[in-house]
């Protein structure tokens, strides 16, 4: 406790100490001085900071419930055994483990790209022309990528979960007749909630601070 202390609440509360100074690290001569709630004034009043406030919910909200949507399918599809199964779970992780910077620099230059990107060629296919993107879409742009890497995350923790499952209560249902569907909203659903509830608390705490994206 005392470590969770001290590397958790001595920030925080420093935190809450610094904002009630003024302290312009540009102008260090200037020294530090107190303003009280000032601070909070400026920030409550600038019309800058709603809109980013707004923005992040935008991302965040939408992200968490297309990743939970995504990596409940994914998660549902990677619990039966069938061939190639190991290669098909390393396929779908290994967005998770690229770099917040460098997601972003493989889906502006090799997929959203108007020039040459994968999007452009795919809709010449079909008679389009090149779309940019990142210039006229830039926060659905934003929202693909972070759905992108963190769908192998919920994947990963929901996966966990059915297979923690226990086997014989799908044996039972199967025997008293309910389907899959039955089988699933009934059973598995109620039982995944507790890990969609962990995941997407986790998610949301890892994707506000995003910002290698931008």
């Amino acid at each position: 406790m005392l470590y969770l202390i001290a590397i958790t609440q001595a920030p925080f509360l420093a935190t809450l100490y610094y904002s009630g100074y003024s302290w312009k690290l540009l102008y260090p001569q200037r020294g530090i001085r107190l303003v009280g709630l000032m601070n909070y004034g400026e920030l409550l009043s600038d019309s800058l900071f709603y809109s980013a406030l707004f923005t992040t919910v935008l991302l965040t909200i939408p992200a968490v419930l297309i990743t939970s949507v995504l990596g409940l399918f994914t998660a549902l599809l990677l619990n039966r055994r069938f061939q190639g199964r190991r290669i098909a779970i390393a396929l779908l992780v290994a967005p998770f483990f690229i770099m917040e910077t460098v997601n972003p620099l493989i889906w502006k230059n090799m997929i959203f790209s108007s020039a040459y990107g994968l999007l452009t060629w795919v809709l010449s296919l079909v008679g389009g022309t090149g779309v940019d993107m990142i210039g006229q879409k830039p926060l659905l742009s934003i929202l693909i990528m972070i759905v992108w890497q963190w769908t192998p995350f919920m994947t990963l923790i929901l996966l966990a979960g059915l297979q923690s499952f226990p086997p014989n209560v799908i044996d039972a249902a199967k025997i008293d007749g309910a389907g899959y569907w039955a089988q699933f909203r009934f059973l598995l659903l109620p039982y995944l909630q507790s890990y969609l509830s962990v995941a997407a608390l986790l998610e949301v705490i890892l994707i506000i601070p995003s910002f290698g994206h931008i």
